[in-house]
């Protein structure tokens, strides 16, 4: 069958983290010592380059803190800018407690290749890392031409919004000296929905964003399985960035060894549920499962894609139920994975032409 290629590698370097974040989707914290070596990292990426070839067109740093790695991750992003790649970390800004000092971080980054630059925030985050800390490595990247974005956790018992940012006088300054010279790279700001990831959470969102039945039945497929590839901190292959990846042992495709990434990577299109996901996302599957058996209720409170991917794997008694069931879709669902395929690879094409 053709195959449809990851566009992104994902490199989890690390789950320690500088931040011990209530509802971290990792659970990460300064208690955490699993990290990659450069070693490991290098190599994932010159395999990737060389079993996959330019289908592949960014790469992702994140963790945990992946700035913990220090100069490590300065070199692995070079080798990632030397094979080509477009380079964006994601960060919680801890290291940029003065601007001097985030000043010297970009500046090595800049000249390793780094091209964007993520820093998350909000309430979660900001009871370790301060805004203006946030603003000094958005700053920084920003002075060195790199492209940068806050991302603030939305939910809506958070005091700390996205107006937040905008209303913020040295954000505007920082947003105005970007859009005026363009020897200064880009700076943005973005909504992430933040979800609960402990049972008693105090996350909960505006009823508009929670998914009913019947748009669960009109969900498009999840873009996150089968066109992503990464490698987690356990040196772990994964085929999902998601947000409960690690919550599902089938996101796992085996421990990576050099010369092995092609046999991982061709494994992952035997497994049905992938295809699926790719094409239906995990909200329509489950509530495909909700038709066939009362005792599956679609859930009220599914904000996020990830929460229901995560009822379709751990809950018993809809994989049970999907598992008696998934012969009857898999004639529609092999059209529809071509047909998604085929547009996909005639999208990618329009991208590549610009």
């Amino acid at each position: 069958m053709q195959k449809v290629y990851p566009n992104i590698l994902t490199i989890i370097t690390t789950y320690h983290c500088t931040a011990a974040c209530e509802e971290c989707c990792f659970e990460c914290s300064p208690k955490l010592k699993a990290r990659l070596s450069f070693q490991q990292i290098s190599e994932f990426l010159k395999e990737s380059r060389e079993a996959l070839g330019s289908k592949v067109k960014g790469v992702v740093f994140t963790g945990g803190e992946c700035f913990t790695l220090g100069d490590d991750l300065v070199r692995a992003v070079g080798v990632a800018h030397n094979l080509g790649y477009n380079v964006r970390c994601v960060s919680n800004g801890s290291w940029a407690k003065t601007p001097e000092k985030a000043s010297h971080i970009m500046k090595a980054m800049r000249d390793a290749g780094l091209n964007e630059l993520n820093i998350s925030t909000g309430d979660n985050h900001q009871a370790w890392v301060p805004f203006d800390i946030v603003l000094n490595a958005i700053g920084a990247a920003s002075a060195n031409s790199i492209n940068s974005i806050i991302v603030v956790e939305g939910y809506r018992e958070s005091n700390f919004k996205i107006g937040d940012v905008y209303n913020n006088r040295r954000f505007q300054n920082l947003q105005r000296r970007a859009t005026d010279s363009e020897n200064f790279g880009s700076v943005g700001v973005m909504n992430n929905i933040w979800i609960p990831m402990h049972l008693h959470a105090n996350v909960t969102q505006q009823q508009k964003y929670y998914v009913t039945a019947e748009q669960a039945n009109l969900a498009k497929g999840c873009d996150n399985v089968l066109t992503t590839l990464g490698l987690n901190p356990y040196g772990q292959v994964i085929d999902c960035c998601g947000l409960t990846m690690e919550y599902i042992d089938s996101m796992k495709l085996g421990t990576y060894r050099n010369g092995t990434l092609k046999e991982m990577f061709n494994k992952q299109f035997n497994d049905f549920m992938k295809i699926w996901l790719w094409v239906d996302g995990p909200e329509k599957i489950l509530y495909f499962a909700s038709t066939l058996n009362h005792q599956i209720n679609f859930p009220v409170t599914i904000s996020h894609p990830c929460q229901a991917c995560v009822e379709l794997y751990k809950n018993p008694i809809v994989r049970e139920t999907l598992q008696k069931n998934y012969e009857k879709v898999v004639p529609e669902i092999m059209l529809k994975y071509s047909i998604k395929l085929e547009r996909t690879n005639a999208e990618r094409k329009i991208e590549l032409s610009y």
